[in-house]
């Protein structure tokens, strides 16, 4: 077993714990297979892509393991955008990304941020 298998695993056990506790969240849509998840279905990169449109921001999961995070934590009915995104209120984006956060799912901006900070630490390495 991979270490990414291995974290996979120990978060199964308490994975709900992790939804947003807002009550238009409560509800869990299925079906879903959220807790078969492994290294594999998470993305080389990123998992899902946010964009702000106001009042409304678009979730768009970009990996297996971030489509079936979504089913195990919106509610049924969350509105959808095209085939696999999600249309989340302003208001409760927060809550929806901090919970996918926990669960060791990252965004775009997240993964851009994680280079970022890559690339100056090795350079400060490299200064010294």
């Amino acid at each position: 077993m991979n270490l990414i298998d291995e974290i996979i695993s120990d978060l199964q056990h308490g994975i709900y714990s992790f939804a947003p506790t807002t009550p238009k969240f409560e509800a869990i849509q299925g079906p879903h297979r959220w807790h078969e998840m492994k290294g594999g279905d998470f993305g080389p990169e990123h998992d899902f892509e946010l964009e702000d449109h106001g009042t409304l921001v678009i979730f768009d999961p970009i990996s297996e393991a971030a489509l079936q995070w979504c089913y195990a934590h919106l509610p049924e009915d969350c509105p959808r955008f095209s085939t696999s995104a999600f249309l989340i209120e302003q208001e409760h984006i927060k809550g929806v990304v901090g919970g996918a956060r926990r669960d060791r799912l990252m965004s775009r901006q997240d993964y851009i941020d994680a280079m970022e900070e890559n690339h100056n630490l090795m350079t400060q390495w490299e200064g010294q």
